[in-house]
């Protein structure tokens, strides 16, 4: 018989809005909702009273075990997904970047590190790198296979990730064919090769480029790491149309330029770059009026380390910033007042599992979906907030707050008890393959 499992006494978070109801996990998927519910003897019981029981968090965006620039990031899979259900959030989103062989290779490999290191869920975003007939094949087998998302970069050409227009409008167009989603780092790379402190022009350039083979192909895609409230205009029309997501991520709302001008300025590093405080607070205000589809953290954790040996040719600095532990802390801190539990469902849960290919078995609490769940509080005992787990520069450190992450399940397995971490079950797999 599966082992049970029953949150009551809180309140559920639902398209619907809030409901007063218990949850009824078997095995590994939710059984039911409803009061009054009775579980079989022996089952765990988790008591919910005073808090809210949200679908575990996704972060649709993070960079784990690579290697970027000759770089090895700080985390792992084991310290990422850790410290992600620290936070409730139940599934990552990686990248399998293609590089000598073909991108099933790179999938391979990716999913080798993280083979018995995951204690949750991943999917992964396939990110080729040629754009030939073979790698077209290799794309259409993956997508039969269950991969539902591709990621193209309109820059860094010296990196070998480069996707031209003729590139782009090709795997649009056969992402529409396989019933894809194209996740795009948009920086028009002719402005970045000009213009290296990368200016929101580039930004603009690129999402409008995208906007137009989007609508052209009727593909859907996903802007990711949006910086400015003008590439979110750029993005306006294909977003009313369905046919483009975009998200930003927590470091262009909490932080500003100003800190690169600091000693330690080029810690702060990214790309696209801190924007000034006009601008973060102008995207402060669009996210707060739902102008931005999901938020998520472009986790990229270089060593502390590797950031200071370049502090004094900054040209030459690794340029990205953990989040992944501040996701969830910043969300509710932030926008809680504006958007309340619904919105930051919609936000950090359903959007995200949404535009990864993974709703309605993961996103939402109802009958059938996979058991990720997250038990929290509003008013917890103050803590602050960490983003990383590595030997990274955490940007966050300073940062307080009273979200307090009470149970946290994956897949049916109470991996947060009571606050604290609970079990090593690692039993974390790919998403899409399950």
């Amino acid at each position: 018989m599966d082992e049970e499992t029953l949150i009551h006494g809180g309140t559920v978070v639902s398209d619907t809005g809030l409901s007063q109801t218990d949850v009824l996990v078997r095995g590994q998927v939710i059984a039911a909702l409803g009061s009054g519910l009775l579980a079989q003897p022996g089952a765990r019981r988790l008591d919910a009273n005073g808090c809210l029981v949200f679908p575990g968090f996704i972060d649709l965006h993070v960079h784990v075990a690579e290697k970027i620039g000759g770089y090895d990031l700080a985390d792992d899979f084991e310290s990422a997904t850790r410290l992600a259900l620290q936070n409730g959030v139940t599934c990552l989103c990686a990248f399998a970047h293609q590089s000598l062989g073909t991108v099933e290779e790179a999938l391979d490999q990716l999913l080798g590190q993280a083979r018995g290191k995951a204690h949750c869920d991943f999917s992964v975003h396939l990110a080729p790198t040629r754009f030939d007939e073979d790698t077209h094949k290799d794309l259409a087998n993956l997508a039969r296979k269950g991969a539902r998302t591709i990621k193209l970069y309109t820059t860094y050409r010296e990196a070998g990730l480069y996707a031209d227009p003729l590139a782009l409008r090709s795997i649009l167009e056969l992402a529409a064919k396989l019933g894809l989603r194209v996740l795009v780092h948009c920086e028009d790379d002719a402005i970045v090769t000009a213009f290296p402190q990368r200016p929101i022009e580039a930004e603009v350039r690129a999402i409008e480029a995208l906007s137009e083979a989007v609508i052209h192909s009727r593909a859907k895609a996903h802007v990711v790491h949006v910086s400015s409230p003008q590439g979110l205009d750029a993005a306006r029309k294909p977003r009313a149309s369905g046919l483009l997501t975009v998200e930003t991520c927590p470091h262009y709302l909490v932080f500003d330029e100003q800190r690169r001008a600091e000693p330690l300025g080029h810690r702060y590093l990214c790309s696209p770059p801190l924007r000034s405080l006009e601008q973060k607070q102008a995207l402060v205000s669009a996210v707060g009026l739902g102008q931005v589809d999901a938020l998520a953290t472009d986790h990229c954790p270089f060593a502390q380390k590797d950031k200071d040996r370049h502090a004094g040719d900054r040209a030459q600095v690794p340029r990205g910033l953990p989040g992944l532990g501040a996701l969830v802390p910043v969300a509710f801190d932030m926008f809680m007042a504006q958007l309340g539990p619904v919105g930051l469902m919609h936000l950090l849960s359903r959007n995200p599992a949404r535009i990864a290919g993974l709703y309605p078995r993961k996103g939402m609490v109802a009958p059938g979906s996979d058991a990720d769940l997250c038990v929290l509080r509003l008013d917890g005992q103050e803590s602050s907030v960490r983003s990383t787990l590595g030997r990274a520069h955490d940007p966050y450190a300073d940062r307080k707050t009273t979200l307090e992450i009470r149970h946290v399940l994956t897949r049916g397995r109470c991996a947060v008890l009571n606050g604290q971490q609970h079990g090593a079950p690692m039993h974390g797999r790919l998403a899409w393959n399950a």
